[in-house]
């Protein structure tokens, strides 16, 4: 975790960090063929502080530099995700974007984190807390990433925990990642990944969400499927039926349901 550090931040309204920032996207893209970009800490380059080469320029004026170079230097075909970003001045820039604090492999903040801090630093909670209360930022700003789902034993979670992990990402749409080593992970805590995949891209509503019970924690999320599936034989007879929105459909009525955790 970053708590209680100093560090320094590269200075977007500086040309010659602009070129720097430019050649390194481009390179990453054009010659190493990248098309997929997770930039984590963005919001350095609207850190407070002094030395700014331009101090004409505000932070937000700053950080918006700094994302339009980076989407410039990409292109529009590159995928880019972004994260530790403030929110509202990516919008247009990034096609994905980190909306939890990160996950961590305990339901709270353990030592040497503060215990006290469980919204904001890494923990299972603070990552579906986060991940239910911007839900609805999915599919309209850009696709939402609520962190990956841990799905091996090396953490202190409990099977429930990594159910309610995956039934809020499945059930909210967004990204589905995983950071195990897949040949390590048990056939029961994988039939909980294969459960939610792929998932239905539709986004469900937090039904509790400015509840105060269980500290502030929502519980209970509907998801809404009011179009009928299309019969497999309509498909076979008529090759312009979207056959995927059928199978996104299909798995999303699957998902109808109500869920909560203690």
């Amino acid at each position: 975790a970053n708590c209680g550090k100093f560090f320094y931040g590269l200075d977007a309204t500086n040309p010659e960090v602009r070129k720097h920032v430019y050649d390194t996207i481009h390179r990453a893209v054009h010659e190493w063929g990248f098309d997929v970009l997770k930039l984590d800490f963005l919001y350095a380059s609207c850190l407070a502080g002094n030395g700014k080469y331009d101090n004409t320029m505000s932070r937000a004026e700053a950080f918006y530099l700094g994302l339009r170079t980076i989407r410039e230097a990409a292109g529009d075909e590159t995928f880019i995700i972004g994260c530790g970003c403030p929110l509202g001045p990516a919008i247009g820039f990034v096609d994905g974007m980190r909306v939890s604090c990160d996950t961590g492999p305990t339901w709270l903040p353990e030592f040497p984190l503060p215990h006290w801090d469980n919204g904001t630093l890494p923990s299972l909670r603070g990552m579906l807390r986060n991940t239910l209360s911007r839900s609805v930022l999915g599919h309209r700003w850009w696709h939402n990433d609520p962190d990956c789902v841990l799905l091996g034993n090396t953490t202190k979670h409990t099977d429930n925990e990594v159910i309610s992990a995956a039934s809020v990402v499945g059930m909210t749409g967004g990204m589905f990642l995983l950071s195990d080593d897949m040949e390590k992970v048990s056939d029961a805590r994988l039939s909980i990944a294969r459960k939610i995949f792929p998932l239905t891209g539709v986004t469900a509503v937090p039904l509790d969400l400015h509840s105060t019970m269980n500290g502030g924690m929502p519980s209970v999320l509907r998801l809404w499927c009011t179009e009928k599936s299309v019969p497999t034989d309509e498909v076979e007879d008529n090759f312009e039926v979207d056959v995927t929105g059928r199978i996104l459909r299909q798995q999303a009525s699957k998902l109808q349901t109500e869920i909560g955790w203690s």
